[in-house]
């Protein structure tokens, strides 16, 4: 077994509620706030409703929420349909060093095994806090294709972290519940977030799935490859995996406290321009035939967010609007564009 991988996953079995800095603890329990007020929202969603009568069997045995509607079902079912909520208002949390959302990818496979087992809340914010770490850590290591969507990808293995932690997995086990899991991440396609397509917010959704069903598998005998995160994430969705970056600072520097929260319903390479107009409607109130044109200057990434089409759709909702009065109902055409 890698070096790497018996330091990651010693820190891993070791380290409890108690070991951890109360700072740190601290950004946990907001991250679970913010995760769980953004997976109630999402749960209002019509396409989150249809799913969930599809899924959830009023028969079968109620131990896991359902953020939103408070009805239970099984962990199974609880995260992956609580994981495919919390991504449909594009409201949920992220980590701009491992390039994802590590929050919405743990949360709620830890909450519904925390449940299930009627842990304490001590052991739930040490799961999600070590989850969250070991997976952005693996989005820090490696560079996902830029036609991957970062969602469904290493979160599945942050997940299945949590999961174990919360199981009281030892060494061996821990082991072979990353190597599982990292063969369990999705496919998934960055042309869905420019084209709109909702099948985007089920990604979060299937990691924490994964992340239970993981357990279910170690359980059943089933096994990994010797060391599965450098084989798919540094050859499979990415070329490059940096071992060290794994354990590099490892309970030293914590990238729960590195995250960001999000203020607007769109992704954050929006947020500049959404803020500037909120400075500028802050002076004073305008006319759309005030305006003959706007500029707007961003980075890389942005850009194909933006993109022709969706600009000049944009542009012409703008510009039909009488008067705008506030941020909300600029983000309300800017959300689209995420």
């Amino acid at each position: 077994m890698p070096e790497y991988l018996d330091e990651l996953v010693s820190y891993v079995c070791r380290t409890n509620f108690n070991d951890l800095p109360q700072s740190v603890v601290l950004r946990a329990k907001e991250v679970l706030a913010d995760t769980l007020s953004v997976i109630a929202a999402g749960a209002q969603e019509e396409e989150v409703k249809a799913l969930t009568k599809r899924l959830v069997d009023p028969k079968a045995r109620p131990v896991a929420s359902l953020v939103g509607p408070g009805t239970r079902t099984e962990p199974l079912k609880a995260a992956l349909i609580n994981g495919t909520a919390g991504t449909f208002l594009e409201l949920d949390e992220g980590n701009q060093f491992g390039r994802g959302h590590p929050g919405i990818h743990v949360v709620p496979a830890a909450l519904a095994i925390a449940e299930e087992g009627r842990l304490s809340g001590r052991d739930l914010v040490a799961a999600l806090l070590l989850g969250y770490e070991i997976g952005t850590r693996i989005g820090i290591a490696c560079k996902i294709r830029m036609s991957m969507h970062p969602h469904g990808t290493w979160g599945t293995v942050g997940a299945a972290v949590a999961v174990g932690k919360l199981m009281g997995y030892g060494e061996a086990e821990m082991k072979e519940m990353i190597n599982v899991s990292s063969s369990l991440g999705l496919a998934t396609s960055r042309r869905t977030m420019l084209e709109g397509g909702t099948v985007r917010n089920v990604y979060s959704g299937v990691s924490n799935f994964m992340g239970v069903l993981s357990h279910q598998l170690v359980q059943s005998g089933f096994t990994g490859e010797a060391d599965g995160l450098k084989t798919v994430y540094g050859s499979v969705v990415s070329d490059t995996f940096s071992q060290e970056v794994m354990t590099e600072e490892l309970g030293e520097r914590f990238e729960i406290a590195r995250n960001y929260f999000k203020m607007h319903a769109c992704c954050r390479y929006n947020h500049g321009t959404v803020d500037a107009m909120e400075k500028i409607l802050a002076q004073r109130l305008f006319k759309a035939d005030e305006v003959e044109s706007v500029d707007v200057e961003t980075y890389s990434l942005a850009d194909p967010v933006w993109g022709h089409a969706r600009a000049e759709q944009i542009r012409s909702q703008l510009m039909g609007v009488e008067k705008v009065r506030d941020v909300n109902q600029v983000t309300a055409l800017i959300a689209p564009l995420a």
